[in-house]
C-alpha cells in the first residue's frame, strides 16, 4: 500500500464538510505598521535547488508583499508579511497559513491575528492562495487545496495542481530571501487548508516543518482499521474544533452542539476515532491528560510509542462555529495565534 492509499480511509468525511459554502471569518482589518515600508532585499534569484519556474527574481520590503509565482506554468498567488523588527542578521521563524474553501491568502491575512503576532514576535508569515476548481456540486470556480478526496469533488477531467510543489517553492524562496531559522518553521490551516496540512503536508513534508496547528477540521475516520494502516511520522499537532462547527457536523453527521464534557467527548464514536487516527499518525499511545479551561476542554497526548517527543493537543471549544478563531471574531474569545504560537515554541529543539 502506498502513502496516498494509506490515508484514504481516514478522510472519508473530511471533504464533505468543506465543499458546500464559504468558510466563516469576520473582517479584522489587519494592516502593516504605520511607518513607511523599508526595502529589505535586492531582487534575489531563487536558490539553486528551488522549483521556481519563469520568475527570475523577487524583492521584499517590511509589511505586506503580494507576489505571484509560476508552478508548472500556472500563476500562483501568495502574500508575505515581513515584520518591522526583522533583522537580516538574526535567524527568524516562519509560518505558513493555509486558508479554507472559497477563501484566499488575502482573507487569512485580513482576518486572522497572525499579522499582529508577527509584529509582536518578529515572525515572517506566508499566506498562500489555493487554486480555483470547477466543482460537481456547485456552479462557478472555488478555491481549494489538494486535500484528500478533492478528485471526487471536482469536475471529471480537471487537473489537480501540485500544492506540495507550490509549498516547497515558497519555502525555498523564503530561505533565499530571508534569514530563516530552520528549527522554527511552522504551518497552520483552516478547514480545507487544515485538510491539506493533515493529508499532504504532514505525510510529505514533516521533515521541513517543526510543528502544525489547525482549526475547523481533523483526522475524522469511519472506524475501519482503527488506524492500523496509518504510517506514523515524527511531528506534533494542535487541533481546535468548536461545539457549533456546522461544517464538521455536515461532514460527520454529528448533531450540534458537540459534547464538551471530557468523558462525553472521548466516548463519542467520531471524536474517539479522530483521536485514534491522530495518535497513530504521530506515534503516540491513547493515554492522555485532560483539563477544562472555560470555554474549552483540552486533551493532551504525549506518550510516545517510538521514543519521540511528539505531542497531540485537541481542544474542544464551547460555542465556537466554523471559523479560525482570532480573539474578537468568536463569542468564546479564543485566539488561535496565541495558543498555536505557544505550542509551536514548545516544540523547538534547543
Amino acid at each position: 500500500m502506498n502513502a496516498r492509499q494509506s490515508y484514504k480511509w481516514i478522510i472519508c468525511f473530511l471533504t464533505a464538510a468543506l465543499t458546500l459554502s464559504s468558510c466563516r471569518l469576520a473582517n479584522r482589518g489587519n494592516a502593516a505598521p504605520a511607518d513607511p515600508p523599508t526595502a529589505l532585499t535586492q531582487p534575489t534569484v531563487a536558490a539553486p535547488n528551488s522549483t521556481v519556474e519563469g520568475d527570475a527574481a523577487f524583492s521584499f520590503q517590511t509589511g505586506r508583499n503580494d507576489k505571484t509565482i509560476h508552478i508548472d506554468g500556472d500563476p500562483r498567488e501568495f502574500t508575505v508579511y515581513v515584520p518591522s523588527g526583522y533583522n537580516p542578521n538574526t535567524p527568524t521563524p516562519l509560518l505558513f497559513m493555509f486558508h479554507g474553501s472559497n477563501q484566499s491568502g488575502n482573507i487569512m491575512y485580513e482576518n486572522t491575528d497572525w499579522v499582529n503576532k508577527a509584529e509582536k514576535e518578529t515572525l515572517i508569515v506566508i499566506f498562500p492562495t489555493g487554486w480555483e476548481y470547477p466543482l460537481v456540486s456547485e456552479p462557478g470556480l472555488h478555491e481549494k487545496w489538494d486535500s484528500e478526496n478533492l478528485e471526487k469533488e471536482i469536475v471529471p477531467g480537471t487537473k489537480i495542481k501540485d500544492d506540495i510543489k507550490f509549498t516547497r517553492t515558497l519555502l525555498d524562496l523564503a530561505k533565499s530571501n530571508f534569514n530563516i531559522d530552520n528549527k522554527r518553521i511552522f504551518a497552520s490551516g483552516f478547514s480545507n487548508g487544515g485538510g491539506f496540512v493533515l493529508t499532504r503536508l504532514i505525510p510529505k513534508m514533516h521533515a521541513d516543518f517543526t510543528a502544525y496547528a489547525i482549526s475547523g477540521t481533523g483526522l475524522f475516520g469511519n472506524g475501519e482499521g482503527n488506524g492500523t494502516s496509518i504510517i506514523p511520522v515524527n511531528t506534533s499537532l494542535y487541533v481546535i474544533i468548536g461545539t457549533q462547527d456546522e461544517k464538521v457536523s455536515l461532514g460527520t453527521g454529528l448533531e450540534r452542539p458537540f459534547p464538551i464534557q471530557p468523558d462525553d467527548i472521548v466516548n463519542d464514536v467520531v471524536f474517539h476515532q479522530m483521536m485514534v487516527n491522530t495518535t497513530t499518525l504521530l506515534g503516540l499511545s491513547m493515554d492522555y491528560s485532560v483539563e477544562t479551561d472555560s470555554p474549552s476542554t483540552i486533551f493532551t497526548f504525549r506518550n510516545s510509542t517510538s521514543g519521540t517527543k511528539n505531542e497531540f493537543i485537541f481542544r474542544m471549544v464551547k460555542g465556537l462555529f466554523h471559523e479560525y478563531p482570532a480573539g474578537d471574531n468568536n463569542a468564546p474569545g479564543v485566539n488561535a495565534s496565541d495558543l498555536f504560537w505557544d505550542f509551536f515554541l514548545s516544540h523547538v529543539e534547543q
